[in-house]
């Protein structure tokens, strides 16, 4: 599977040239364990002698869930070769199945390094694009669009992608907003983290 658009907040036109936002998805069987996924693809770079970024993950669309393994940074000519390696390592695929395009969620299960800009504010240190605001707990899909929406309708700058995310950090599990926006400023992310703490203390 492969995402037509991944960051539907984000005004596709103002993408940079240079990034290439799409991923892939190869489906999976089964779930397996995330241990299982991730030294499957260690291995699996090993073996192909090309660079490329993957993670466990699930595709939720209406009732139906599909476990994947989410592939990125890979011209598209290289996924069977990524197939071939997996099926390989005993990681058995789902049959061909076609599907028309739909909106669907998407649960990406990755490791990635984090510096904070300021409290409550993180930005990824490889992928600088991604910004994640820390928010007091998890809030339901109806809640959060609800507040996106609002908060999109008064900002002058309304110009990035939000969603729902969690990480295990050194106190445990914690809450957060992941922004994606090639130009935000540690203003903006302020700005954006306050109006959602806002929204959350009405709750």
């Amino acid at each position: 599977l492969e995402t037509a658009q991944p960051y539907p907040g984000y005004h596709g036109t103002n993408l940079p040239e240079i990034y290439n936002p799409e991923s892939f998805f190869i489906v999976t069987k089964e779930k397996y364990k995330d241990e299982k996924i991730v030294r499957t693809i260690m291995e699996t770079r090993k073996n192909v002698g090309f660079s490329f970024d993957g993670a466990p993950g699930t595709i939720i669309n209406h009732q139906e869930f599909y476990n994947v393994i989410r592939i990125r940074d890979i011209k598209s000519v290289y996924l069977s070769v990524l197939v071939e390696e997996f099926q390989k390592q005993g990681v058995e695929l789902m049959r061909y199945k076609k599907l028309a395009n739909v909106i669907a969620f998407l649960k990406i299960r990755k490791f990635f390094r984090i510096s904070e800009l300021a409290q409550g504010i993180f930005r990824d240190m490889d992928q600088k694009f991604f910004s994640y605001l820390h928010i007091p707990h998890n809030l339901s899909w109806d809640d959060f669009k609800t507040m996106t929406l609002n908060l999109k309708y008064n900002i002058e700058d309304n110009n990035f992608d939000a969603a729902q995310a969690h990480i295990y950090y050194e106190d445990g599990l914690i809450d957060l907003v992941r922004i994606f926006d090639y130009n935000a400023s540690l203003e903006k992310l302020t700005f954006i983290r306050d109006k959602y703490l806002e929204y959350i203390s009405k709750l």
